[in-house]
């Protein structure tokens, strides 16, 4: 049983539903780059994970399979038994752990700067102690390390309100939401044998200045999903829905018109 999110839909089309998931540490906020062009086609279902935006705090520790679990309520509260996923980042996690648990549910799947493999062991230690850290100290100093992460230098010297906006947003999470989804990402399990057994419409994308998710990986895990199409976006970091909306935009209508073609 998932529980309850904030969540908000756009538009009124009539085919499978697009759900927008949200990456760490943000909201549904992020994607409005996206909403006004991709409600134009499909329904839009955006919610906010737990602890994120304007969803509860969790209820104890959780897990990526309980965010999955949450999604799955949200599409069920907003009558979609099925839809295509786009996760961006840890929002990937989220949707590959969707696709395991909810396979015929999933009619298509947009991977945004994202991995399909687990954390090393010490990109689990990272995990632990900004989580520690977060609940000692708040988010500044998180929000602070994360967008220079999250965004392309050429993004950061040229675009100041952009960066502004995603700055105020990491800002703006509770301590105890972030980090108990670094604890739930820190435990999230490989999910590479997945990958070759998803059968949906599948767009894996990336920004070409990606340092957190770099296209070399991304490229590779792309490749074991049977066909899967691959778009390197150029010039964008990490957040690249967001620096480039108009190239990410156009490769998830595209993938749209796939999933509905595809649809029985």
């Amino acid at each position: 049983m998932g529980q309850g999110l904030a969540g908000a839909t756009f538009g009124d089309g009539t085919g499978v539903p697009l759900v927008l998931i949200h990456g760490f540490p943000l909201d549904g906020r992020m994607w409005e780059p996206q909403i006004g062009t991709l409600a134009a086609t499909a329904r839009v279902l955006v919610p906010d994970l737990r602890g994120f935006g304007r969803s509860p705090l969790p209820r104890g520790p959780h897990s990526i399979e309980d965010h999955a679990r949450d999604v799955a309520a949200c599409m069920d509260a907003h009558g979609a038994p099925k839809g295509v996923l786009c996760g961006f980042s840890m929002g990937g996690y989220v949707a590959l752990a969707f696709a395991a648990l909810f396979p015929w549910r999933v009619a298509g799947l947009v991977l945004a700067d994202t991995r399909a493999a687990a954390d090393s062991a010490s990109a689990k230690e990272t995990r632990s102690a900004t989580a520690r850290r977060v609940l000692a100290e708040g988010m500044t100093f998180l929000a602070d390390d994360m967008l220079f992460k999250l965004l392309s230098e050429k993004t950061l010297r040229e675009r100041v309100d952009l960066s502004r906006r995603v700055w105020a947003m990491m800002v703006d999470q509770r301590r105890e939401g972030v980090a108990a989804a670094l604890l739930a990402m820190r435990d999230r399990p490989s999910r590479l044998d997945l990958l070759r057994t998803i059968t949906c419409p599948t767009l894996v994308a990336v920004g070409s200045q990606d340092a957190v998710t770099p296209p070399m990986e991304a490229g590779g895990f792309a490749g074991l999903i049977p066909g899967a199409s691959y778009v390197e976006i150029s010039g964008a970091g990490h957040l690249a829905c967001v620096e480039e909306p108009e190239t990410f935009n156009g490769a998830v209508l595209d993938l749209l018109a796939r999933a509905q073609e595809e649809r029985p």
